[in-house]
């Protein structure tokens, strides 16, 4: 059995080592994809505690000094349980799937400015493959008692969802798979779509991953390319903008008409040399976009970076050994995962101010670094020892 430990970190206390005071929680997902590279086909694409994809957001939301956040389990019964949580003392399981492993079905969670709790469960795939999303709403402000408001007795198609409470309502952006039958066949094509009071929009053509973050009445969203609709084809860098939930513009704020070309030039800041693994954006001095450049996506061959788009700028932060480890902005500095065994995802969790590492966590195989919206230093992030003796405990850490 599989045991993960998930952590709050606290980052305000800059160069000190870790201290970290554990308090147990529960037991968490360990999932690997089943695409293997390699000589010996042994390596797979990425395997790691949590797998809490980058393009949820947020995993944690933090309202009235409390902690809401939102993890998985897929190691009890051949079954996913899906829970919110507020803090360390209080869990609800909001969600389950029978039969079925894969972590890209877990949720997000936000705290509206009424108070009610929300609880967005990710759609995944189409066709034979889907999973129907679902939105809990509390039933009282502040508490984890849920009731189902979307996707109860009809499907709801919202994968990858990032939630926000802005000016203009809830802003839900999210994935849609689409059929597209003149690429390679029929298959699944994940475009970009976002919804406000039942509005849906489409945002871009074709298939993209994207990151987004909402400040000071400013969403603001970035993404690849996914050349042909195919995932480990992902490329270029772009950055679109949205005061008002209905017109968008680029960096420059020049408008934008929707939807967008798959490769639009008026939103393109970065063309890359290779394939764009994004991480996480923020609005500090600036926006400031986290992504991983990769030279190829077998996680056997090739060389990857960790790199820091500025205001048309690119720094090199850290060479890395997986296209997916974590990374992400908490307060002004940055936490990413690295080193981890044999290839596979997460590592050592490591603490960069100004580009610079100044602290570094070797006690566990760790990934899915997640910063908490709405604090200044806290985040979380999933980690085990499978890597070392095949069991570890599940905690929630805080560091002093």
């Amino acid at each position: 059995m599989r045991f993960v430990l998930i952590f709050l970190l606290l980052t305000g206390c800059v160069g000190k080592g870790f201290n970290l005071n554990k308090e147990y929680i529960d037991q968490s997902t360990y999932w690997c994809i089943p695409q293997y590279y390699g000589e010996d086909k042994d390596t797979p694409k990425y395997c790691a505690s949590g797998t809490y994809t980058n393009k949820h957001i947020p995993l944690a939301f933090k309202a009235k000094n409390d902690i809401y956040h939102v993890y998985t389990n897929n190691a009890k019964d051949g079954n996913f349980y899906i829970y919110a949580a507020k803090n360390n003392n209080e869990k609800v399981l909001v969600h389950r799937i029978d039969n079925w492993s894969d972590p890209h079905t877990n949720a997000v969670i936000h705290v509206l400015r009424t108070g009610i709790v929300h609880v967005h469960v990710a759609s995944r795939g189409l066709l034979q493959n889907f999973q129907s999303g679902k939105i809990l709403a509390s039933k009282s402000p502040y508490e984890l008692d849920f009731e189902c408001i979307d996707g109860c007795g009809n499907s709801n198609f919202e994968a990858y969802p990032q939630v926000w409470d802005t000016s203009w309502g809830e802003h839900i952006g999210y994935t849609h798979y689409l059929i597209d039958s003149d690429i390679h066949d029929v298959r699944n094509m994940r475009t970009l779509w976002y919804r406000v009071n039942d509005m849906r929009i489409q945002l871009v053509e074709g298939g993209h991953y994207s990151v987004s973050y909402y400040e000071g009445g400013t969403l603001y969203l970035a993404y690849n390319q996914l050349v042909e609709g195919k995932p480990d084809n992902r490329i270029n860098l772009y950055l679109i903008k949205t005061v008002d939930g209905i017109n968008w513009t680029n960096k420059d704020n020049k408008p934008l008409n929707l939807p967008l070309l798959t490769h639009d030039t008026n939103a393109l800041i970065y063309e890359s040399e290779g394939y764009i693994y994004l991480k996480d954006i923020t609005v500090n001095d600036g926006v400031k976009i986290l992504f991983t450049e990769s030279t190829d996506f077998d996680p056997t061959k090739g060389s990857r970076v960790v790199k820091e788009w500025n205001d048309g700028l690119n720094k090199s932060i850290s060479e890395t050994n997986h296209n997916y480890n974590a990374g992400a902005y908490v307060g002004g500095n940055i936490l990413i995962t690295q080193n981890g065994n044999k290839s596979w995802t997460g590592g050592d969790i490591v603490l960069y101010k100004n580009h610079i590492e100044i602290e570094r966590d070797s006690s566990g195989n760790c990934n899915y670094v997640r910063k908490v919206i709405d604090s200044v230093n806290e985040a979380v992030v999933s980690c085990d020892n499978y890597h070392l003796n095949d069991s570890s405990s599940h905690y929630i850490l805080t560091v002093d």
